[in-house]
């Protein structure tokens, strides 16, 4: 076996040699390290938000407990050859006070935005954005780090449950709320202001991906700036377009060009003015 495709998984106390989980047939191993590890981080992110809601317990920095750090490990070792996973394990422990901090603001952002929430219950445990979003941002982490394999895994188990498919590489400012969410896209280059709020079926994605891989490293999506409302059905594409800050895109429209600060697109066109 090559020196690439050998490495040594510890769990349990044991350690044994482990081939390339594609050649040794464990990639429902890979997966089910992934999802449990997902679960996991969200659920100890998800009480986070609920506590910071409570207004008769202390606020406190969240603190990832050991049990996280164990479902980590054993996921970077099944699924990363040839890294340095206590290196990888802190880093990520380090970001995720910062990350379950901005899923705090969207949480607020749907309980502000949503007149239908109830309360924070129904929010962090009944929404799909919330959940897809907070994904992606704990992935989006692993992504910075250069970390292979494992965050598209866990976009892509958050996108099987909720039908949101949001890439790791996204750059998501704070407060982001998606209402309803289903059939959301959200390409691999897009950035993302803060306090946007989309809709369901809204794409964010590439004008073209003809010659691929001459595109791979390329600014492809969107930008998309502050305080942006984007409706049902709208498609935003490119990576020259740039939505500008407080904007409006109605529902069903194409968006091609870059959009002014403070424009209201209200139909299917290619240029767009204040007016």
């Amino acid at each position: 076996m090559k020196a690439s495709e050998k490495r040594v998984q510890k769990m349990g106390g044991q350690t044994k040699q482990v081939g390339n989980p594609f050649l040794r047939g464990v990639v429902f191993e890979i997966n089910h390290c992934v999802n449990e590890w997902v679960d996991t981080v969200w659920e100890e992110m998800g009480d986070e938000c609920l506590r910071d809601f409570d207004e008769a317990l202390p606020k406190q920095l969240f603190v990832p407990s050991e049990r996280l750090q164990e479902m980590l490990t054993k996921c970077l070792v099944v699924a990363c050859a040839e890294r340095d996973v206590g290196k990888d394990v802190q880093e990520v422990l380090q970001a995720l006070p910062q990350v379950v901090d901005l899923v705090r603001s969207d949480v607020r952002a749907a309980m502000e935005g949503d007149p239908a929430a109830r309360d924070v219950q129904e929010v962090v445990l009944g929404y799909p954005g919330i959940f897809a979003v907070a994904v992606q941002r704990v992935a989006h982490c692993l992504h910075q780090l250069r970390i292979p394999l494992l965050p598209r895994l866990m976009t892509e188990y958050a996108h099987a449950k909720t039908g949101i498919d949001i890439h790791p590489g996204a750059e998501i400012g704070k407060g982001f709320f998606i209402d309803h969410g289903t059939g959301v896209v959200i390409g691999e280059t897009t950035v993302l202001g803060e306090h946007c709020k989309i809709y369901h079926n809204v794409t964010l994605g590439a004008l073209s991906t003809h010659n691929a891989s001459a595109l791979v490293g390329k600014k492809r999506h969107p930008t998309i700036g502050n305080g942006v409302t984007i409706y049902c059905g709208a498609v935003v594409l490119g990576g020259d377009t740039v939505v500008g800050d407080g904007a409006v895109i109605g529902c069903n429209t194409v968006v091609t060009k870059s959009v002014a600060k403070g424009a209201k697109v209200k139909s299917l066109c290619t240029a767009y003015s204040k007016d």
